[in-house]
């Protein structure tokens, strides 16, 4: 009971769990004025899954990916993306155990966060 509410209180804070409904996987995130997030697919994965990311202004950008723990597994990316120039992101689960993770898009303008299942 303990780690359920640990695994609540860390998905409430990563903004992953509402009480209020959940979006629709699979779908691009709705037009903002700073990204366009096309969500991971497939999700849940194997071996690899991609998902693709458009900022509206050139700016640096941090990928990261992480356990349910909180803890950071991989960095993915960091460096400086360009305007309207859609770039895919793939995340290859190498030696990677299966269950959930969270990846963490930090932009200048924007910060989102996503679920990934990964299967074993």
């Amino acid at each position: 009971m303990q780690r359920l509410l640990q695994t609540c209180s860390l998905l409430l804070l990563w903004g992953l769990l509402s009480f209020a409904g959940s979006p629709v996987y699979g779908q691009a995130t709705p037009p903002s004025p700073t990204y366009q997030l096309v969500p991971a697919a497939p999700n849940p994965f194997q071996t690899r899954t991609s998902f693709t990311l458009t900022v509206s202004t050139t700016q640096p950008v941090r990928i990261e990916l992480f356990n349910l723990l909180g803890q950071r597994v991989r960095l993915l990316y960091e460096g400086a993306l360009s305007a309207h120039t859609p770039y895919v992101f793939q995340i290859e689960a190498g030696d990677l155990p299966g269950g959930l993770y969270l990846y963490r898009i930090q932009g200048a303008t924007f910060s989102v966060t996503r679920r990934l299942m990964l299967i074993r």
